[in-house]
């Protein structure tokens, strides 16, 4: 369990909203259940502005004439390619992985 570490030193754990926040969920949204369901309500949830995003990139990619093209592309194996660029989307010269060398 996440901990915050408090100015004279005590600690002490997140709040069900404060875990909410982090994962982008506005103030007005309800979880329901106990305690423990509700971390895990928010703990599996995909956060409400990346799901937001994703959705609006994937229905612009089907709108008409998207990038000129009128017809989704696929790649070698039948995918769809969402990204322009996927490669560089997963390996990017500038990203560093968690031993501090470049990927």
């Amino acid at each position: 369990m996440h901990r915050i570490k408090l100015p004279d030193g005590r600690r002490r754990r997140l709040t069900a909203r404060e875990a909410a926040r982090l994962q982008s969920f506005p103030d007005w949204f309800e979880f329901h259940g106990n305690e423990t369901g509700v971390f895990n309500q928010i703990g599996n949830a995909v956060a409400p502005y990346f799901a937001m995003n994703l959705a609006k990139e994937i229905k612009k990619y089907f709108q008409p004439n998207y990038n000129g093209r009128t017809r989704p592309m696929k790649d070698e194996n039948g995918q769809l390619l969402l990204f322009h660029e996927p490669k560089k989307l997963y390996q990017s010269e500038h990203v560093q992985n968690v031993c501090g060398k470049e990927a």
